[in-house]
């Protein structure tokens, strides 16, 4: 629900009603918070672990509206606000007249969120660390507003795992999110996590180039099968986490290119992480397990990169470091060489289907045109008597009285 400015200003005026929003309660926050948050100095463990920060924490608080964060205490550093059921965050989510010069970060983790409205986020410009995990967002259609982040000048995380819904395809929203990091400039976003939302490919060879900036890009738990993405335009990438998603195997095109961005002649520690993905150990594999011998490039638990499966059958589970000489699978031609045979014979089955079917319409029309003098005087009769017939019909209509109520 979106309000106009009198309607807002009205519903705030009863909503605050009987508080002040400088008076605090027992848990150091406002009244208007209705004493299911705390405000206190701690140690926050995402963010600065080792000094105490200032921390408004709503979690778990069952709140269906956001009116409460307009009043949000002075100096505040960290926002925790999540486990709510809030589905639209509407305009101007923290007000529009105090400035929050000290937030660094938002958590607006499983709040069921669908949409962000085009205007919510101002007096976000110090903010380093978005979080909105676990929500139901919709960015395509109606619901997308491609400048949704453009208020975050210095935002350097954006946490977006199992972030989006299950009713539109990756494929879509993904163009969508590209769109949202072009035009909101996200130029200082170092992190990004798009972990377990069901991406199956990334069709944009740019998707990630407009984050000029960005160190650490995470993909784990999805369904990619490679990286059809372009990787070499992130000048400063030195983390690709691709674990868990259904890769078999990569062409050398790729492990050309993890060498170039992540090889040692980087003067940073770089690392790619490759563990838990579906790689099918035979001798189509060869080019990669030599290459994971022989390749500077780091990696984040090596070890535990594993044969998904292979020939023999045994070798599932097994480390590729230690598989040793891959081994080709004799019956794997026989299976090819039936399936490209079945194939062949459904595609000549199909022309031949289509030619018999041109070859019949081609006879049809030649009969037809060879004998169109003996079907013109067969038919002329019953072509004259039908539009007799239909000529009878309306004089008859036109001489009928039309009824007239009375």
């Amino acid at each position: 629900m979106r309000f106009t400015s009198l309607a807002a200003t009205i519903f705030l005026a009863a909503f605050t009603a009987g508080f002040d929003a400088d008076e605090k309660d027992a848990t150091g926050c406002p009244k208007v918070f209705q004493g299911k948050c705390h405000c206190n100095k701690q140690r926050y463990h995402f963010w600065k672990p080792d000094v105490e920060t200032f921390v408004v924490n709503c979690t778990n608080t069952r709140f269906n509206n956001t009116e409460m964060l307009e009043f949000l205490p002075d100096g505040v550093e960290v926002l925790l606000f999540s486990g709510n059921q809030i589905p639209v965050l509407d305009w101007n989510l923290f007000g529009i007249w105090d400035e929050h010069p000290k937030l660094e970060v938002i958590d607006l983790t499983n709040n069921g969120i669908r949409e962000i409205a085009g205007k919510t986020f101002h007096k976000v410009g110090n903010v380093r660390r978005l979080v909105l995990d676990h929500n139901d967002l919709i960015i395509s259609g109606p619901q997308h507003h491609p400048r949704i982040f453009s208020n975050f000048f210095n935002l350097e995380q954006l946490h977006l795992t199992n972030a989006f819904t299950e009713t539109i395809d990756s494929q879509w929203y993904l163009r969508d999110l590209k769109n949202v990091f072009s035009t909101s400039n996200m130029t200082n976003l170092k992190k990004l996590h798009l972990e377990q939302n069901e991406i199956w490919s990334i069709n944009d060879f740019d998707m990630f180039c407009p984050l000029v900036a960005l160190e650490e890009l995470y993909l784990g738990d999805n369904q990619l099968q490679g990286v059809e993405f372009d990787i070499q335009c992130l000048r400063n990438l030195r983390h690709l986490d691709l674990e868990y998603n259904k890769i078999r195997r990569f062409p050398n095109s790729t492990l050309r290119t993890f060498d170039r961005v992540f090889g040692s002649d980087n003067s940073e520690a770089k690392q790619l992480n490759l563990k838990g993905n579906a790689f099918r150990c035979d001798c189509h594999l060869k080019n990669f397990a030599h290459w994971l011998q022989e390749t500077d490039v780091q990696f984040y638990h090596k070890e535990e990169i594993r044969c998904y499966d292979g020939y023999p059958k045994i070798v599932a589970g097994r480390r590729v470091l230690n598989i040793g000489e891959l081994q080709c699978d004799p019956n794997a031609a026989s299976k090819d060489s039936a399936t490209a045979a079945a194939a062949a014979g459904q595609s000549v089955t199909h022309g031949l289907l289509v030619v018999l079917i041109l070859t019949v319409l081609a006879v049809g029309a030649l009969v037809i045109y060879y004998h169109r003098k003996r079907m013109h005087d067969k038919l002329k009769p019953l072509v004259e008597s039908l539009q007799k017939s239909m000529q009878y019909k309306t004089i008859e209509r036109e001489d009928e009285q039309p009824e007239i109520n009375v």
